[in-house]
């Protein structure tokens, strides 16, 4: 009896397991390179790949020879040539579904059903290996479904029907007539067993890559080849607050790959940290796709190289999008921004390049950029609150003379340090007026007998921008894990973020610590941070001067600076003196 209560129970577990977790699934996808391909809008087999003509699909249905295109995609004008392609989703597919092609979405059409026919049928025939699998599968033309249609730039519509199974609770879509898409986003959901149809119009097929029977992953594998690119030519142009949007989703789609997958989250105004920054501009290069292929902003600042303080321009955001065959427009955004640094009169323009990004790594190592230093991003877990030493007193300057001396400190400490720009008063009071949220109780002070010994700037960049985490790699799930359970069962710690949630951070932009106080210094930061529900404080260090954080979880993950080599003269860069670097503007 044990025995079958036992099996009882592990069946069920592997049920709710399967019908909660797996069955939901979400993970990441990254379209193929090319404007001219065209990927599965699902994950799973092949079932049929028909030619179409003049609306008319060739598929032995109800004892017929042909059906109507009109009767699988719910459209009255369904009438015109090209190829339907079908995807039959089996019960442990990702069944999540992904837009083909990019462009506008011109309509959705619902079509409700007295009935839905199972589809065990085409089930059977895929384990059996009986052709033509469609056969007897009358779900095809009777079923509920609803058809998305998504027009390129070529004028072409491209079409993706969802069709319910017999157990279907519903069919999910998330966009609506008039929204700008882009290819492999995820558009939809179908609950249970189902099946996607693909129509591509004559016009946009030069050749179709999958056959019946196929495995297929929405998002990434390609369907067909395109004879020209479904984009237009190269433009080159100065961004708008109207391109905003496509530009946070340009970014979204082009994660940080890291112990975690992350990307920077601008929204909802992409152009706040230009606005505090000013002057600052972005550019994007177009060739015909619903996203920009590239983009790059640019801040004019201020800092030291050698012995002068000059004016530099910081170029950040630097993003390809995937459906860009080569870096040519890449390059021809670069080529932009460095103009407008000469037209700043900027003696330098500089990037910062995760060194995990082997694909900007080299682009930028091979065609434009020099290499001039590396740098290390340090993202401190606070994870518990320090105890600090009874004679050090931490505090917020109250008077425009601790304020100065603060100051004082931290620009001793990076006297030297190449693109450091020093704050007096006047500066700091400046900045405080153009950057949200920030001002004097932003200054951290550590005095011991009475002396200042230690002082931080710190920032929330929730004002200007938000980290998103999208994933993680096996370990840090299985701390994160471990973390979260601590907390849910014993209040300790917190609750890491979950999947899509932003993280909380706060900012370390320049510190200064006498011999002994940089570990009370970190301390208090990160027990100020754990007070204001920050889950990570991060700064950037030069490599040669790393951050010590004894006894504290930390991430380190090496940075490259690079220069525009039209913008670099090697006889005023110091390869001997620290660089650096304000985590914030990244």
């Amino acid at each position: 009896m044990n025995i079958i209560l036992g099996v009882m129970a592990s069946i069920t577990t592997v049920f709710v397991w399967w019908r909660i977790y797996y069955f939901f699934r979400n993970p990441i996808r990254k379209p193929p390179q090319g404007e001219h391909l065209i990927v599965a809008p699902a994950d799973g087999r092949i079932a049929y790949v028909k030619r179409v003509t003049c609306g008319e699909v060739p598929m032995a249905i109800k004892k017929r020879t042909t059906i109507a295109l009109t009767e699988i995609t719910a459209r009255e004008s369904s009438q015109e040539d090209g190829y339907l392609i079908g995807i039959f989703m089996g019960p442990f597919s990702v069944h999540r579904n992904r837009l083909p092609v990019s462009g506008q979405i011109v309509f959705c059409e619902h079509r409700n059903a007295p009935k839905n026919s199972s589809m065990v049928r085409m089930l059977t025939n895929l384990l059996l290996h009986r052709a033509p699998l469609e056969q007897d599968c009358a779900y095809v033309i009777l079923n509920e479904r609803l058809t998305v249609g998504v027009k390129t730039r070529s004028g072409a519509v491209v079409t993706a029907t969802q069709i319910a199974d017999a157990w279907v609770n519903r069919i999910v879509a998330w966009v609506s007539e008039g929204d700008t898409v882009w290819r492999g986003q995820q558009y939809g959901l179908i609950r249970l067993g189902s099946q996607v149809d693909t129509f591509i119009p004559a016009s946009l097929v030069e050749r179709i890559t999958v056959h019946p029977g196929q495995r297929v992953r929405a998002g990434e594998t390609v369907l067909a080849e395109s004879p020209r690119p479904l984009g237009g030519k190269l433009c080159l142009r100065q961004a708008t607050t109207e391109d905003g949007p496509a530009l946070l989703t340009l970014m979204r789609q082009n994660p940080m790959v890291m112990d975690l997958t992350v990307f920077t989250d601008r929204s909802p105004d992409y152009f706040r940290l230009h606005r505090a920054l000013a002057p600052s501009t972005a550019y994007l290069g177009e060739n015909g796709g619903a996203l920009p292929a590239a983009a790059c902003s640019v801040f004019l600042l201020r800092g030291r190289l050698g012995d002068r303080l000059v004016p530099l321009v910081y170029g950040t955001d630097l993003t390809r999008n995937a459906d860009s065959r080569s870096v040519r427009v890449l390059s021809a955004v670069i080529s932009r921004s460095i103009a407008w640094s000469k037209e700043q009169d900027a003696e330098l323009l500089f990037f910062v390049v995760n060194v995990a990004n082997k694909r900007m790594m080299d682009v930028a190592e091979r065609r434009w950029a020099t290499r001039l230093a590396s740098l290390q991003y340090v993202d401190i877990v606070p994870l518990k609150q320090a105890p600090m030493p009874k004679d050090i007193r931490i505090f917020s300057p109250s008077s425009d003379g601790e304020l100065t001396a603060a100051l004082d400190l931290i620009n001793q400490h990076h006297l030297d340090d190449q693109l450091f720009d020093p704050w007096t008063l006047e500066s700091f009071v400046d900045h405080a007026t153009k950057m949200p949220n920030f001002g004097r109780d932003n200054v951290l002070c550590a005095a011991r007998g009475g002396r200042l010994q230690a002082a931080a700037i710190w920032y929330e960049p929730s004002a200007l921008s938000q980290v998103r985490l999208l994933d993680f790699d096996t370990k840090t799930a299985l701390l994160s894990g471990a973390v979260r359970w601590l907390h849910a069962s014993t209040g300790l710690l917190f609750r890491p973020p979950a999947k899509g949630e932003a993280i909380p951070t706060m900012h370390l932009r320049r510190y200064a610590a006498e011999e002994g106080m940089e570990e009370h210094l970190l301390n208090a930061i990160c027990n100020l941070g754990m007070q204001r529900g920050a889950r990570s404080v991060c700064c950037v260090t030069d490599l040669r001067r790393p951050l010590r954080c004894r006894q504290r979880l930390t991430f380190r993950y090496e940075l490259a600076l690079f220069a525009a080599t039209e913008t670099l003269d090697r006889r005023q860069w110091d390869e001997e003196k620290a660089v650096f670097f304000d985590v914030t503007y990244s």
